[in-house]
């Protein structure tokens, strides 16, 4: 796509675990403040109307991008601010700012565990990438390290670059730094001062004549998980950058999230990190190029001992044999989330295709009302010959959320692609049948989350 545009300034940035220096951070401000005027430059031009079910669409719609012409071709994994929610148009998020060639593999909700666990599953044999953009932060230590590991060892050439986004949402308040009492977050102090309108520049304003005592909290974990996963695979981070206190920096930070909720960027917060990625991504692949211009960007590794995953509940593509009186049904036709419903005893067909004995594990609603799915029996014959589980459909007790999927180990299944039949038996009544909603074989070293493993919502692949 070609561009008419301002050049604009570009941080630099230093490798592993470094980040955006002090001077780099206050252009970046400056680049940020200057967007704010001339918000049209954020703007994709989608060919594909926004109404369309994701699943319909191509990936190659044509965009005008802000930062190069250069085809980079980027996969992006992170959560619900990546993809793009709350955006009027979804490609404007900053992935698409950075190239009209994009994987987006991030997830509503999702932290790193699904992706590092399903990693071939989810990109398959032939894609190659240049850029790939982490944006985890508080769940970085859900995976994240394996999961930057498994696509280093894959694509061995390719720059991975660590996001971490700050917002309003982690900021903060006491009356007074000395003060004791429980700290009150932005949210909580945000519905004492909103006016009924809640505008962003009311609050802004109001954040001004605040006198408290604003900070952002440590999270030193996950500081340090993504220090770790950035110098064992030699990439970079950036963050949002910060001012000189806590209180200014949140100030500014305001004008770059949506105004409803303060957890999604809003288009000047995606132009920021967009250029702040493009900067780094656009310099490595120069530097690779020129070292080396036949291969460059070319060589692809090798997926480890690999996955296989099938979860079938926001495609509905379920391609597992299973007996006649289970169905495979859009439970909930409004979210286009399916299930394979086990009404009654029967079993269902998996193979293993792998050349050595791997352990499968079995998704399932679950739900904390007790009674609302049967508790099913599992019971197959094994590498370590007969073999019985039991899939209570439960979440935690104290949980009001209903329908999360409940990931459990079952056994461990003969190698070579045989055909292993797991047979089900009921073992509670339910009001509703039981709802399967995928079946995985791991490598055994990464392994499901039991709870909320893979995607909850059809958010699509672009």
């Amino acid at each position: 796509a070609t561009v008419n545009r301002p050049d604009l300034q570009r941080t630099k940035c230093t490798m592993a675990s470094t980040v955006v220096s002090k001077e780099a951070t206050k252009l970046a401000f400056l680049v940020a403040l200057v967007l704010l005027g001339v918000a049209s430059f954020c703007r994709t031009k989608v060919q594909s109307p926004d109404s369309l079910d994701p699943r319909t669409l191509g990936q190659n719609h044509q965009r005008e991008l802000i930062f190069g012409e250069d085809n980079l071709r980027v996969a992006s994994f992170g959560s619900s601010s990546t993809w793009g929610a709350n955006l009027e148009n979804r490609f404007t998020a900053f992935p698409y700012l950075i190239s009209p060639t994009v994987d987006n593999y991030a997830l509503f909700a999702g932290g790193p565990n699904y992706p590092s666990v399903c990693l071939q599953t989810l990109i398959g044999e032939d894609k190659v990438y240049d850029v790939i953009l982490l944006e985890y932060y508080l769940r970085a230590k859900e995976g994240l390290e394996a999961l930057a590991t498994r696509l280093r060892e894959r694509f061995p050439e390719a720059v991975i670059i660590f996001i971490k986004i700050s917002g309003p949402f982690h900021a903060s308040r006491r009356e007074s730094e000395t003060s004791t009492e429980p700290a009150m977050t932005f949210e909580q102090w945000r519905h004492t001062v909103s006016t009924p309108n809640g505008q962003k520049n009311e609050l802004i304003e109001a954040l001004k004549s605040d006198t408290g005592y604003w900070f952002f909290p440590d999270h030193q974990e996950a500081d340090v998980k993504i220090n770790t996963a950035a110098r064992k695979v030699g990439g970079y981070q950036v963050h949002l950058p910060q001012d000189e206190t806590p209180k200014e920096t949140l100030r500014h930070y305001m004008r770059f999230f949506d105004c409803a909720e303060k957890t999604h960027l809003n288009e000047i917060g995606h132009s920021l990190v967009a250029n702040l990625t493009s900067a780094i991504a656009r310099e490595h692949v120069k530097n690779q190029q020129e070292t080396d211009q036949v291969n460059a960007g070319s060589r692809i590794g090798t997926w480890g001992l690999g996955d296989s995953c099938h979860l079938w509940m926001t495609t509905g593509a379920c391609n597992l044999e299973y007996a006649s009186n289970y169905k495979l049904v859009e439970y909930d036709p409004d979210a286009g989330k399916f299930a394979l419903q086990l009404d009654g005893p029967g079993w269902i067909n998996v193979q293993n295709p792998f050349d050595e004995p791997r352990t499968l594990y079995l998704s399932f609603i679950a739900t904390s009302t007790i009674g609302k799915y049967p508790v099913m029996k599992a019971k197959f014959e094994g590498v370590n010959g007969h073999q019985e589980h039991l899939l209570e459909p439960y979440n935690a007790p104290d949980s009001h959320v209903v329908g999360v999927i409940r990931t459990l180990p079952v056994g461990v299944i003969p190698p070579n692609k045989a055909h292993t039949k797991i047979h089900f038996t009921p073992q509670s009544p339910g009001l509703l049948p039981f709802r399967l909603v995928g079946a995985s074989f791991t490598n055994d070293i990464m392994t499901p989350r039991e709870f909320n493993f893979g995607p909850m919502f059809n958010s699509g692949l672009m």
